[in-house]
């Protein structure tokens, strides 16, 4: 009838809407995403995954997400997978490889779920090269520094690490710091001012 036939298109039209709001919602998400079989065969990505490494949603369907590791490390993704699905663990770091053979690093987590109904498997990869880039930074920054550092854990007071310019200064090897307080190596010449330094960075 003209009312069944003017439903199923309205039905039609939502569900087209929908698809489009779903693909929308995902392609805008700057986390790399894959659906695939509970096997591995990649079903779905979003669009961050094709610009980030290279390959095309066509190539993408005919892979394994595991194929989007490096291959030497093909038997590390298989354990670091069981173990996530078993619980064991909820996410990993690990590298993608781009089409190109560069590397990015991931944070993985992968779970199973339902897709369209029927079991798959799901993928969630965060880009971690601006945090790589910035932790390099400061390790760049504080190993070159011109003024002496230390990285000194509050709880004991020893010295976890120091930049070059300290090691130059004092006249100590890194191994011969690392470890121990500054009273220890005679740092504080009056006793009274790791007290006092303390209490101004507590």
């Amino acid at each position: 009838t003209f009312r069944d036939v003017t439903a199923r298109r309205l039905v039609e039209a939502a569900l087209r809407e929908s698809e489009v709001n779903f693909r929308t919602f995902f392609d805008t998400m700057t986390d790399l995403i894959l659906v695939g079989t509970p096997d591995g065969k990649i079903l779905f990505s979003n669009a961050i995954v094709t610009k980030k490494l290279g390959y095309t949603t066509n190539e993408l369907t005919k892979m394994d997400m595991r194929d989007l590791h490096p291959s030497e490390k093909r038997t590390e993704v298989n354990d670091i997978f069981g173990s996530m699905l078993k619980g064991e663990r909820t996410s990993c770091p690990l590298s993608m490889i781009c089409k190109n053979g560069n590397l990015v690093p991931v944070e993985m987590r992968v779970w199973l779920g339902k897709w369209n109904g029927v079991a798959c498997l799901f993928g969630i990869y965060k880009d971690l090269s601006a945090e790589q880039e910035a932790r390099q930074r400061s390790e760049w920054l504080f190993r070159n520094n011109p003024c002496p550092i230390t990285l000194t854990s509050l709880a004991k007071w020893h010295m976890m690490d120091v930049n070059d310019a300290f090691l130059s200064t004092f006249g100590y090897e890194w191994n011969e710091v690392v470890g121990k307080s500054p009273a220890a190596l005679g740092l504080f010449t009056n006793p009274e001012d790791r007290v006092l330094l303390t209490h101004h960075i507590q």
